[in-house]
């Protein structure tokens, strides 16, 4: 089953406007190259959020999860940011557990996630590999009694060559941290001064396959590193977050006492939120035109 880690009601808002069928442009990064596409077919991956129980059974309950957060949140874009209304403090924790979770859900986050297990377990394997050949012997025995033979041809200059194999967590495990990771995300973002940024006829927002963007202008952390598996000085004072709502609205939010602020946004504001989410994208960006504003 294809399920969306960028929702369709996301995508809808940067389709093209002057036509019957919502499409927008897709501009792929590894060939360099755009091409027509729609929201039903877009940023999807096969049973991206689901997996198969001791039971037997296809375990969708992160996939209900996030039908349920999407439904709240595109409610709440219409009924307020669209509308260009004051976020109600309920609406405020519904948005930015949506931001949070748009970092949280997607490929490229499940991709540091996983690397970052693979180091931390290498890491434990590192030490048992160095242990006196006795005490990793009897270590072995232990692991064959609990787990079965598969660790019987396991050896000390194996684990040594952490090159040579791959620690992969779990798939529920990988769907787990999509919600775990997002709750201290969203905290910060719900306590952030938010200004929307309008834009104005005729420059518009893009969005890409990782479409919340941090900046740091003090510590100077470098924009569009996919290093991070949080995020580079999201937990910074000075940090900065911007995130495209749609073509026509962006938040940009800054550290500060929270309020929230709707503003036109100028060509040379549009232009540098658009660099940003080029930047930090992985795999694509999407917009509704093929010239879109962005600053060099």
């Amino acid at each position: 089953m294809n399920q969306h880690y960028l929702p369709k009601f996301y995508l809808k808002g940067f389709t093209c406007k002057n036509s019957n069928s919502p499409y927008f442009f897709q501009f792929l990064l590894k060939n360099k190259e755009w091409k027509k596409s729609y929201p039903k077919g877009t940023a999807t991956e096969v049973d991206f959020y689901s997996f198969v129980d001791k039971n037997g059974v296809n375990n969708m309950e992160a996939e209900n999860c996030l039908s349920k957060l999407e439904k709240n949140a595109s409610q709440t874009l219409r009924s307020s940011i669209f509308q260009k209304k004051i976020p109600s403090e309920e609406q405020l924790i519904i948005l930015s557990f949506f931001m949070a979770i748009m970092w949280t859900r997607t490929p490229h986050f499940r991709l540091l996630y996983n690397k970052t297990i693979d180091n931390l377990i290498k890491e434990f394997l590192l030490q048992d590999a160095n242990l006196p050949k006795e005490d990793f012997d009897k270590l072995k025995a232990d692991a064959i009694a609990k787990f079965g033979d598969e660790y019987q041809g396991i050896t000390q200059d194996q684990l040594r060559s952490t090159g040579d194999y791959y620690c992969e967590p779990i798939k529920p495990l990988q769907i787990a941290v999509i919600f775990h990771a997002c709750n201290e995300i969203a905290y910060i973002i719900a306590n952030m001064k938010w200004q929307i940024l309008v834009a104005q006829h005729p420059f518009f927002f893009i969005t890409s396959d990782q479409p919340l963007c941090t900046y740091d202008p003090v510590e100077k952390f470098p924009i569009g590193d996919h290093s991070n598996l949080f995020g580079y000085g999201i937990g910074s004072d000075s940090v900065e977050i911007t995130f495209p709502f749609s073509s026509e609205f962006a938040l940009h939010a800054i550290k500060g006492n929270p309020e929230i602020i709707f503003s036109k946004a100028n060509s040379r504001e549009i232009e540098q939120i658009n660099a940003r989410t080029f930047a930090f994208a992985q795999n694509f960006v999407i917009s509704s035109d093929k010239k879109f504003p962005v600053s060099k």
